[in-house]
């Protein structure tokens, strides 16, 4: 989704660089007349320059609000190209089971058996994946109430290829600390955690993690006047009462948050991303979220905008799975190098996170290609 502001702000750098030398040309036409005593100064001339350009304006920005009202009318539409997405790779995925209630964790300890976790897996046939609710782009319901997303896709690839039916489980809302979400995979509830989270030491102790596969960008969701603000790390340093808040408490970096900021406050809620962006409060300067994340929620909620202040500050990410579970860790790596060589995850991260929905679209439908098969 971040490719989607990319024309829009080239073409606002380019206008505002066309201004920029109109402004010193024009400064330097007045500079020399002034020096060979050319300007003349005409009260009168200038009133009714003035209000002629009033005027002029007034009736060009009335005529273009009037037409683009009445016989243009445009409603935004940018959040349903994200609302309507599909599973891009897989047309035809192995059974799945999606539920929308989050099992009763009645004993976090982990449940003790004499068989692997991947010997149970095989067991069962069924792979069983937790995923968070309205976590964009990595897994949400679209608008036909499927559950998608690229880490959707991935857990349907990997099932498919092992030869797996699959289940979806939820986890509780307001679920984000690590031992939370370890009693999950722990306790035999789920083999394995989509989305993909952030590698840290503390994490290790409770879980296991699958390697890094992936990279998320350290950024800011922020009102859209106030973009600018946030561009730059040696300037955040200098803002006085910086106040920021991030969901979910991952230790590891907001250690590494408060070093990069060491004068901002740094706030850590339970409150899922839809109600902060939509309580729109003035009590926090900045929601800290990976940008890949911010940038599908900026889409939905257009008065905000992605702040990635430089130099851009990369998050490793991998898929959690249960403590003791060895051989499935080696194997779900072994899968995973083979989907990085193969240009999977490439383009699925294209898809998902960039945007890039033109290059993926079927062509119409012709006699050529789909009757005689002349043409792929």
């Amino acid at each position: 989704m971040l490719t989607l502001y990319i024309t829009v702000e080239i073409f606002t750098a380019r206008f505002g660089t066309l201004v920029a030398a109109m402004h010193t040309v024009v400064l330097g036409i007045l500079a020399t007349c002034a020096i060979q005593g050319l300007i003349v100064v005409r009260r009168k001339k200038i009133i009714r320059f003035t209000i002629t350009s009033i005027l002029l304006l007034a009736l060009t920005v009335g005529s273009i609000h009037f037409i683009y009202t009445y016989f243009f009318p445009s409603n935004y539409t940018k959040n349903q190209i994200l609302s309507n997405l599909e599973l891009l790779r897989v047309r035809n995925p192995q059974p799945a089971k999606v539920s929308k209630t989050p099992p009763i964790i009645e004993n976090s300890a982990a449940q003790k058996t004499s068989e692997s976790r991947y010997e149970q897996i095989k067991s069962n046939n069924l792979l069983r994946a937790c995923y968070l609710k309205d976590d964009y782009p990595f897994s949400y319901f679209n608008s036909q109430g499927d559950l998608v997303g690229l880490d959707v896709e991935m857990a349907h690839i990997l099932a498919r290829e092992l030869g797996l039916k699959l289940e979806f489980i939820p986890l509780e809302e307001g679920v984000h600390e690590r031992a939370e979400i370890a009693a999950y995979l722990n306790g035999n509830y789920c083999d394995i955690l989509i989305p993909a989270l952030a590698l840290t030491p503390q994490a290790t102790e409770v879980v296991k993690f699958t390697h890094s596969f992936s990279n998320r960008t350290l950024a800011f969701v922020v009102k859209d006047y106030q973009k600018d603000q946030f561009s730059n790390w040696q300037e955040l340093q200098k803002k006085p009462n910086l106040r920021l808040e991030i969901p979910g408490n991952v230790p590891y970096y907001i250690a590494k948050l408060k070093g990069l900021l060491p004068n901002a406050e740094v706030v850590v809620t339970k409150r899922n991303i839809r109600d902060l962006l939509v309580a729109n409060s003035h009590e926090f300067d900045a929601i800290v979220l990976p940008a890949e994340n911010a940038a599908a929620w900026t889409i939905l909620y257009p008065s905000n905008a992605v702040a990635v202040p430089q130099p851009i500050v990369s998050i490793p990410v991998g898929y959690m799975l249960p403590k003791n579970a060895n051989s499935l860790a080696d194997i779900i790596d072994v899968w995973l190098d083979l989907k990085q060589e193969d240009g999977t995850i490439t383009s699925l991260y294209d898809y998902w996170v960039q945007g890039n929905i033109e290059s993926v679209k079927e062509p119409r439908w012709s006699i050529i290609r789909n009757v005689l098969g002349w043409v792929k």
